[in-house]
């Protein structure tokens, strides 16, 4: 459904999450997407009805460009003109950093300064047009369960994926972001290394439910 800012929504706490295919609802099980109701993002819409939740999960998008052409799933390239007609937004929700740590592509030193460039592009676009700058929060990569016969060929990407929870944290330090670490209470699906199952998505609607309400949703 296609959010527009009227007078229904003005007053509402705006609350945008910008992700991947765990965004999106991805079901590692036969690649559908999951219903809004089984999706993290339906389930906080449910638990929140004093918030606009807004849902931008594309498959396959990446805070950097992985491919040599230009990429229409690439966050640095494509946040200003995805989350332009939302502005101005509360909160933004950053769920991103797998697909770029699957890839040989780049280094988790160049994905840190994308993650980077992203919160600095989300502020600038409020404080462009006066607006305040949206909290912004972090989530880890999960915890990526090896049991699949996927994951056993792919330990250089897991590893570098698990990587990421603390270079997350420092970059949510450093640049007095929000953080929340998922990456010991919510675990990927037991069919595919990098997919959340229905439990997953379950599981992390509620560790950000609460996260949300302790810190910035009263």
């Amino acid at each position: 459904m296609r959010f527009v800012n009227n007078e229904s929504t003005k007053n509402l706490i705006k609350i945008l999450c910008y992700g991947d295919s765990n965004t999106w609802g991805y079901n590692p099980k036969d690649s559908s997407r999951f219903d809004e109701s089984k999706r993290w993002t339906g389930i906080l819409k449910k638990i929140f009805s004093n918030a606009v939740i807004i849902e931008n999960g594309l498959n396959g998008r990446s805070i950097l460009n992985i491919n040599t052409c230009s990429n229409p799933h690439c966050a640095l390239l494509t946040l200003r003109d995805d989350i332009k007609e939302f502005i101005p937004l509360d909160v933004i929700i950053f769920f991103l950093g797998i697909n770029d740590a699957a890839s040989t592509e780049n280094s988790l030193k160049e994905i840190a300064e994308g993650m980077r460039k992203l919160i600095d592009i989300s502020t600038e676009m409020h404080i462009e047009k006066n607006f305040k700058a949206p909290e912004i929060i972090i989530i880890s990569p999960p915890e990526i369960d090896k049991t699949s016969d996927e994951a056993i060929f792919m330990e250089l990407e897991i590893n570098k994926v698990s990587a990421l929870t603390e270079i997350f944290r420092t970059i949510a330090t450093e640049m007095d972001v929000y953080f929340l670490d998922i990456s010991k209470t919510v675990k990927t699906s037991s069919i595919d290394p990098f997919h959340l199952d229905e439990d997953g998505h379950k599981e992390l609607s509620l560790k950000l439910a609460a996260f949300l309400k302790k810190t910035i949703v009263k």
